[in-house]
């Protein structure tokens, strides 16, 4: 990694969240450690989210956890959609739903990645119940979310509802 002259939590999430997007996540979480531990710069949500965004598999959920409590440890509330979005594509339901009923803030991301995991973990059913309890709440689906329902249709051997 080339030396930034000037670094702060702009510049550090910045590159945390640049091996965040290309699937670098030794490298996001080396430059997560450097800031924390050897500059001694303050986390903020921005950087938490930018971190855990990089850790959303499988393989890395101990690493996405540890994360996580550091982000409610320090009170950041707002990795809600990151956190749910963790655990529902990791497999961890029971943590992404937890996560989703304490969300004040519900959107159709945390909507999506609740309706997507369950689908991709084979429970259509739920996945349908989800999408029905989303629109009672109002919430417009967003495609990510019709995709997950369509999945959880075809999961359910349902095709009639699916074509509508």
């Amino acid at each position: 990694m080339d030396p930034m002259p000037k670094r702060n939590s702009v510049s550090w999430a910045t590159m945390i969240s640049g091996y965040a997007m290309h699937r670098f996540a030794g490298y996001a979480l080396e430059v997560f450690r450097m800031m924390t531990w050897e500059e001694k710069e303050d986390v903020n949500e921005f950087v938490i989210t930018s971190v855990l965004s990089a850790f959303i598999l499988p393989e890395f959920i101990d690493i996405g956890k540890q994360i996580h409590c550091l982000a409610v440890k320090n009170g950041f509330l707002s990795v809600g959609n990151v956190g749910v979005t963790l655990y529902a594509k990791c497999g961890s339901l029971d943590n992404a739903l937890q996560m989703f009923e304490l969300s004040s803030e519900k959107n159709s991301i945390t909507w999506s990645a609740m309706i997507t995991g369950y689908a991709q973990s084979g429970d259509g059913e739920k996945a349908l119940k989800m999408f029905s309890d989303m629109h009672f709440s109002r919430m417009r689906p967003s495609e990510f979310t019709l995709v997950g329902v369509l999945n959880a249709f075809s999961d359910v051997g349902v095709t009639v509802e699916g074509k509508q």
